[in-house]
Protein backbone atom coordinates (compact mmCIF):
# COMPACT_ATOMS: atom_id res chain seq x y z
CA UNK A 1 0.00 0.00 0.00
CA UNK A 2 1.40 3.44 -0.60
CA UNK A 3 0.93 6.67 1.47
CA UNK A 4 1.29 9.94 0.62
CA UNK A 5 2.87 12.54 3.41
CA UNK A 6 2.94 16.17 2.11
CA UNK A 7 5.24 18.83 3.16
CA UNK A 8 4.47 22.90 3.03
CA UNK A 9 7.41 25.14 2.87
CA UNK A 10 6.70 29.35 2.19
CA UNK A 11 9.42 31.81 0.80
CA UNK A 12 8.74 35.63 2.23
CA UNK A 13 11.52 37.94 1.16
CA UNK A 14 14.44 36.69 3.37
CA UNK A 15 12.71 33.98 5.59
CA UNK A 16 12.12 30.24 4.56
CA UNK A 17 9.78 28.21 6.97
CA UNK A 18 9.07 24.59 6.32
CA UNK A 19 6.06 22.13 7.95
CA UNK A 20 6.91 18.64 9.31
CA UNK A 21 5.70 16.54 7.54
CA UNK A 22 2.02 16.18 7.12
CA UNK A 23 0.68 12.26 7.01
CA UNK A 24 -2.94 11.10 6.12
CA UNK A 25 -5.72 9.45 8.39
CA UNK A 26 -5.91 6.23 8.26
CA UNK A 27 -8.18 6.24 6.16
CA UNK A 28 -5.89 7.72 3.34
CA UNK A 29 -7.33 11.41 3.74
CA UNK A 30 -5.79 14.87 4.57
CA UNK A 31 -7.69 17.95 5.15
CA UNK A 32 -5.88 21.07 4.77
CA UNK A 33 -8.02 23.96 6.57
CA UNK A 34 -6.73 27.43 5.38
CA UNK A 35 -8.74 30.47 7.92
CA UNK A 36 -8.33 34.06 7.26
CA UNK A 37 -10.06 37.23 7.52
CA UNK A 38 -10.65 40.10 5.93
CA UNK A 39 -7.78 41.94 5.05
CA UNK A 40 -5.00 39.13 5.91
CA UNK A 41 -3.51 36.49 3.99
CA UNK A 42 -2.00 33.54 3.91
CA UNK A 43 0.60 31.86 1.18
CA UNK A 44 1.31 28.08 0.30
CA UNK A 45 4.04 29.26 -1.98
CA UNK A 46 5.32 25.25 -2.19
CA UNK A 47 3.99 22.07 -1.86
CA UNK A 48 5.85 18.84 -2.05
CA UNK A 49 3.78 15.40 -2.24
CA UNK A 50 5.68 12.46 -2.00
CA UNK A 51 4.23 8.88 -1.81
CA UNK A 52 5.98 6.02 -0.05
CA UNK A 53 5.25 2.11 0.36
CA UNK A 54 5.15 0.45 3.34
CA UNK A 55 8.73 -0.74 3.36
CA UNK A 56 10.00 2.86 2.95
CA UNK A 57 7.71 5.25 4.66
CA UNK A 58 8.65 7.85 6.87
CA UNK A 59 7.44 6.98 10.78
CA UNK A 60 5.91 9.76 12.47
CA UNK A 61 6.86 10.32 15.67
CA UNK A 62 5.18 9.36 18.88
CA UNK A 63 2.60 12.66 19.72
CA UNK A 64 2.60 13.49 23.08
CA UNK A 65 -0.44 15.97 23.95
CA UNK A 66 -0.90 18.38 26.23
CA UNK A 67 -3.73 20.95 27.28
CA UNK A 68 -1.43 23.73 28.81
CA UNK A 69 1.99 24.15 28.92
CA UNK A 70 4.13 26.95 30.81
CA UNK A 71 7.71 28.47 29.79
CA UNK A 72 9.78 29.06 33.15
CA UNK A 73 13.01 30.17 34.30
CA UNK A 74 15.05 32.85 34.70
CA UNK A 75 15.89 33.79 30.97
CA UNK A 76 11.89 34.05 31.05
CA UNK A 77 9.96 37.29 31.38
CA UNK A 78 8.72 37.17 35.02
CA UNK A 79 9.86 34.06 35.51
CA UNK A 80 7.18 32.25 34.06
CA UNK A 81 4.70 32.46 30.81
CA UNK A 82 1.90 30.63 30.22
CA UNK A 83 2.06 28.89 26.19
CA UNK A 84 -0.71 29.27 23.76
CA UNK A 85 -2.21 26.01 22.31
CA UNK A 86 -1.53 26.58 18.82
CA UNK A 87 -4.43 24.11 17.20
CA UNK A 88 -8.03 24.66 15.75
CA UNK A 89 -10.36 26.20 18.17
CA UNK A 90 -12.34 22.97 18.74
CA UNK A 91 -8.95 20.64 20.06
CA UNK A 92 -8.69 21.17 23.57
CA UNK A 93 -5.00 19.36 23.52
CA UNK A 94 -1.97 19.39 21.13
CA UNK A 95 1.55 19.38 20.58
CA UNK A 96 2.21 22.82 19.67
CA UNK A 97 2.38 25.95 22.00
CA UNK A 98 3.54 29.90 21.68
CA UNK A 99 4.29 32.33 24.04
CA UNK A 100 5.59 36.15 23.11
CA UNK A 101 7.84 37.59 25.48
CA UNK A 102 11.22 39.05 26.76
CA UNK A 103 14.00 36.80 26.69
CA UNK A 104 17.18 37.20 28.68
CA UNK A 105 20.03 35.55 27.52
CA UNK A 106 22.11 32.72 29.39
CA UNK A 107 19.38 32.66 32.04
CA UNK A 108 17.94 28.89 32.53
CA UNK A 109 14.75 27.92 29.88
CA UNK A 110 12.63 25.42 30.75
CA UNK A 111 9.42 23.74 29.23
CA UNK A 112 6.85 22.46 32.05
CA UNK A 113 2.68 21.16 31.98
CA UNK A 114 1.16 22.97 34.97
CA UNK A 115 1.49 19.83 37.25
CA UNK A 116 5.01 20.29 37.36
CA UNK A 117 6.06 17.82 34.44
CA UNK A 118 9.27 18.74 32.89
CA UNK A 119 9.68 18.45 29.08
CA UNK A 120 12.91 20.10 28.59
CA UNK A 121 15.17 22.37 29.66
CA UNK A 122 18.23 24.36 28.63
CA UNK A 123 20.31 27.61 28.97
CA UNK A 124 19.14 30.54 26.82
CA UNK A 125 21.50 30.80 24.23
CA UNK A 126 19.14 33.53 22.34
CA UNK A 127 20.30 37.02 22.44
CA UNK A 128 18.10 39.46 24.88
CA UNK A 129 15.00 40.47 22.88
CA UNK A 130 11.08 39.92 22.89
CA UNK A 131 10.06 36.56 21.28
CA UNK A 132 7.50 34.25 19.54
CA UNK A 133 8.66 31.10 20.84
CA UNK A 134 7.04 27.77 19.77
CA UNK A 135 7.54 24.59 21.54
CA UNK A 136 7.06 21.20 20.15
CA UNK A 137 6.32 18.73 22.70
CA UNK A 138 6.79 16.06 20.59
CA UNK A 139 10.10 16.83 19.69
CA UNK A 140 10.93 18.36 22.35
CA UNK A 141 12.42 21.45 21.15
CA UNK A 142 11.88 24.87 20.84
CA UNK A 143 12.00 27.28 17.42
CA UNK A 144 12.42 31.25 18.01
CA UNK A 145 11.94 34.33 15.97
CA UNK A 146 12.86 37.40 17.13
CA UNK A 147 10.41 40.47 16.88
CA UNK A 148 11.80 43.75 16.49
CA UNK A 149 9.19 45.34 15.89
CA UNK A 150 5.38 45.81 15.87
CA UNK A 151 3.04 48.06 14.17
CA UNK A 152 -0.33 48.64 12.84
CA UNK A 153 -1.27 49.51 8.89
CA UNK A 154 -4.76 50.35 7.36
CA UNK A 155 -7.07 53.12 6.30
CA UNK A 156 -7.69 54.95 9.31
CA UNK A 157 -3.90 55.25 10.55
CA UNK A 158 -1.43 57.86 10.44
CA UNK A 159 0.79 55.62 7.64
CA UNK A 160 -2.14 54.19 5.92
CA UNK A 161 -0.84 50.77 4.18
CA UNK A 162 2.72 51.73 4.47
CA UNK A 163 4.42 48.23 5.24
CA UNK A 164 6.46 49.97 8.25
CA UNK A 165 2.94 50.80 10.22
CA UNK A 166 2.74 52.58 13.03
CA UNK A 167 4.82 51.28 15.73
CA UNK A 168 3.45 49.78 19.00
CA UNK A 169 5.30 49.78 22.02
CA UNK A 170 6.13 46.07 24.00
CA UNK A 171 4.31 46.79 27.45
CA UNK A 172 5.43 43.29 28.56
CA UNK A 173 3.57 39.86 28.75
CA UNK A 174 3.19 39.69 25.21
CA UNK A 175 1.25 42.34 24.69
CA UNK A 176 2.04 45.47 22.30
CA UNK A 177 0.03 48.28 23.44
CA UNK A 178 -0.06 52.47 22.73
CA UNK A 179 -2.85 55.44 21.69
CA UNK A 180 -3.16 56.25 18.20
CA UNK A 181 -4.40 58.90 16.22
CA UNK A 182 -6.67 57.82 13.71
CA UNK A 183 -7.66 59.56 10.24
CA UNK A 184 -11.13 59.93 9.47
CA UNK A 185 -11.80 56.70 6.78
CA UNK A 186 -12.65 57.91 3.52
CA UNK A 187 -14.04 54.66 2.29
CA UNK A 188 -11.43 54.32 -0.49
CA UNK A 189 -8.64 51.53 -0.40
Amino acid sequence: MKRTSLVFAAVCLFAFSASEPIFPAADGSILLTLSGERGSYQHINAMRIEQYGDFDKPTPAEETKYAALLMKGTAVEGGEVAMTLRAPEAKTEGTSFEAFCRITNGGSLSFETPEGTKLSETVCALNDGIYRIVYNTTAKSFTSLAITRAGIVGNVTTAGWNAAGVALTYRGNGVWRDTLDLVAYTGSD
